[in-house]
């Protein structure tokens, strides 16, 4: 609900475009920085532990955002809301691999990924609904009850990964190196994702779409629909199968966006950018995982989470200072030229095996 509220909130309180992308900037790049510790508490402490700070935080950010009036504080209470986010989404996606069969892996980060979207079906859309029925601080109780439910939820999970020795807090525990020419991609998806999540509904807004948050509706239901077949035919034919395709679609509905803001463009750009956005998503994950042993999974899924964080941040930055000196066009063009590019330059990075299948020995 929060991620088509908070832009208006920024515009609420005096802020500008480039101060809406340095929100969500701020909330990656807080995550960010503590994706490297969650890694070695993951294994350290288990799965579970680290997933209960997230709703903890936020529920404590969602009332938070009740008190705030000032861009700097919104800004601080952001961070902080990033650390919950960090700290839950890396534990949650450890817990998923450690259940799934890895021949099966692309399959199950796909229905787990649908988690995601299912909420992005319904939140921004209802969001922007019960902003105008309730006002924004409404909104933040709401927020923070759902937040409620989620910790309530996630004490009644059973995490059978019992820590055995403590692993030394050390760089390699917290980073895999053999996830990090995956993060080409990674950074590439997050940056796109970045731009949408950020300006959408002000660009919307800006050419009379009275709820642009159905964008993100008919978004989520395009990934929902992709991520299970794309999951399951990249296990059968190798990672690059999906991600190559998806990436190139993702790449057409940013530049269908960047053509018109109007309602009919934005329902057309979000099919596009959804399915190619659940044709990738899953594959990137299984690919990151296929890299790297089962000792390193919390490392992976911290490497993974990096790329995630930090495209997020540059892409929603960046794209905002474009979008001040030339336009939300320019900026929606330039990012579907930067998923292309960094395609490529993966491509050129080393060799893809036949067919861009993965040796899965290393995931068992």
């Amino acid at each position: 609900m929060l991620l088509a509220v908070l832009p208006l909130y920024v515009l609420e309180l005096g802020g500008r475009e480039t101060e809406v992308g340095l929100l969500f900037s701020v909330m990656s790049l807080a995550a960010l920085l503590v994706r490297p510790l969650v890694a070695w508490a993951v294994e350290a402490y288990g799965r579970k532990r680290l997933m209960l700070i997230g709703p903890v935080a936020y529920i404590t950010a969602g009332l938070g955002y009740l008190l705030v009036t000032t861009i700097p504080l919104l800004m601080g209470l952001r961070a902080y809301h990033g650390v919950g986010m960090a700290a839950y989404s890396t534990g949650a996606m450890v817990f998923v691999a450690d259940q799934a069969p890895p021949r099966r892996r692309g399959e199950a980060m796909g229905y787990f990924g649908m988690s995601f979207n299912l909420s992005q079906a319904a939140g921004p859309a209802l969001g922007l609904a019960l902003l105008a029925v309730i006002g924004f601080h409404g909104l933040f109780l709401c927020s923070a009850g759902l937040s409620v439910l989620a910790l309530a939820l996630t004490m009644l999970l059973v995490d059978n990964f019992v820590p055995r020795n403590r692993p030394p807090f050390r760089l390699s525990a917290m980073v895999s190196r053999k996830a990090l020419r995956p993060l080409l991609l990674v950074l590439a998806q997050a940056s796109a994702m970045g731009a949408i999540m950020s300006f959408v509904p002000l660009y919307g807004r800006s050419q009379g779409v009275d709820n642009p948050g159905l964008f993100f509706t008919v978004y989520a239901l395009a990934t929902i629909a992709a991520r299970p077949t794309s999951g399951a035919i990249s296990d059968r034919l190798g990672r690059m199968a999906t991600i190559v395709p998806g990436m190139t679609v993702m790449a057409s509905g940013l530049w269908l966006l960047a053509y018109s803001g109007q309602f009919w463009y934005l329902v057309a750009s979000a099919v596009l950018i959804g399915a190619g956005s659940g044709t990738v998503f899953p594959s990137l994950m299984a690919l990151v995982l296929d890299v790297t042993g089962s000792h390193e999974r919390g490392a992976a899924v911290s490497t993974f989470n990096i790329g995630m964080d930090l495209g997020f941040g540059i892409g929603s930055v960046a794209l905002g200072m474009v979008i001040e000196r030339a336009g939300y066009s320019a900026a929606f063009i330039l990012s579907g030229a930067v998923l292309l590019v960094m395609l490529c330059l993966y491509g050129l990075s080393g060799r893809i095996p036949p067919g861009g299948r993965l040796p899965l020995a290393n995931s068992r």
